[in-house]
């Protein structure tokens, strides 16, 4: 159908502590793999699941699939650009005190919170910090099973790595981000300090609306209870590229999301079901960015305090991208991006 692109990557980035909990506690990014979590023992394992190792058609199956499976790794220039994400003092800071406030509402934060970064080289990363971890992640296990792990300065920087990830591969395709909970407010933060290089004056929190539809229906639901098949969902999809194809050639508003949201619902069983509320983090301030950019409001010096990856990501805003991000609960209340 041409709905769907799968990329499976064959290794996952990490952080790496040394003398932890010492003064000379210090940290870098890395990535590490192995068979377990490559593509050919993931999917053999995610089809035996659903047909059994000898089930009818499953070497057919493993085959077809393979076929629209694009295959990559996380590499050094990866875990560069999230190095320059956590040296970024403006966005370190806004999204440490927004993951705090996600994370762990109860547990009260310094004022001003602390999170200095410092390389002791190219790659290690040494942070002087005021924040609690025993008392955050206290508040922290108040929400989540205590066998959760612990909040820490790796935790944090992990977090941040992990969001720049995710935006360059949603950026690569100029796609809206379904991601979890941390990295929306993450990747809210990342955003924001991009576009305000554009516009000083912006507010940051200007720059994002919370779009709730209220009428939406428990595909989701419908399908991992059993009640529909995947193959039900593939229906909807097909009828629903007829809105898409028209939406496309259509000014964005609230009005036309609407509008788009509700035809959507009422297409074949999908009407049926009982309805659900859908919560977007709409970005509102791109058209502003641009704007600024093209009037030639941006000097020098600004442009100049952009990392490589950053200045790209503000090139696709120019070129149309609206990193919109499907969202799981209220999300705008807990950043900190001022």
């Amino acid at each position: 159908m041409g709905a769907l692109e799968v990329q499976f990557f064959d290794n996952v980035t990490g952080v790496r502590t040394f003398d932890a909990g010492f003064p000379t506690e210090r940290h870098d990014l890395v990535t590490f793999g192995g068979n377990q979590i490559k593509f050919p023992h993931v999917a053999r394992s995610l089809f035996e699941e659903m047909v059994g190792p000898s089930g009818k058609g499953f070497s057919q199956l493993m085959r077809r699939f393979s076929k629209y499976v694009s295959r990559w790794e996380y590499t050094a220039p990866t875990l560069t650009e999230a190095l320059a994400d956590i040296g970024d003092k403006a966005y370190i800071n806004s999204a440490v005190r927004s993951l705090l406030a996600y994370l762990a509402p109860e547990y009260r934060a310094p004022d001003p919170t602390i999170f200095d970064v410092t390389f002791d080289s190219d790659t290690m990363v040494h942070v002087a910090t005021n924040i609690d971890f025993e008392a955050a992640t206290a508040a922290y296990h108040q929400r989540v099973p205590a066998e959760s792990s612990p909040l820490s300065v790796a935790t944090i920087l992990a977090h941040v790595s992990d969001t720049r990830r995710d935006i360059d591969v949603a950026s690569r395709h100029s796609s809206d981000m379904a991601l979890a909970p941390i990295r929306s407010v993450l990747g809210a933060c990342k955003f924001a300090e991009v576009l305000r290089h554009c516009e000083r004056k912006l507010q940051a929190l200007d720059l994002f609306q919370e779009v709730v539809f209220e009428d939406s229906r428990s595909i989701r639901e419908a399908v991992n209870s059993g009640e529909r098949a995947f193959c039900d969902v593939l229906r909807l999809v097909q009828q629903a590229n007829k809105f898409k194809e028209w939406l496309g050639n259509q000014a964005d508003s609230d009005d036309l999301r609407d509008a788009y949201c509700k035809e959507v619902s009422r297409l074949d069983w999908a009407e049926k079901l009982p309805p659900k509320a859908v919560r977007w983090l709409i970005v509102t301030g791109a058209g502003l960015a641009v704007d600024a950019v093209a009037g030639g409001h941006v000097g020098s010096a600004g442009s100049l305090v952009l990392s490589a990856a950053d200045a790209l990501l503000l090139d696709r805003f120019m070129k149309g991208w609206r990193p919109n991000q499907f969202v799981e609960g209220p999300l705008r209340e807990f950043l900190r991006l001022d």
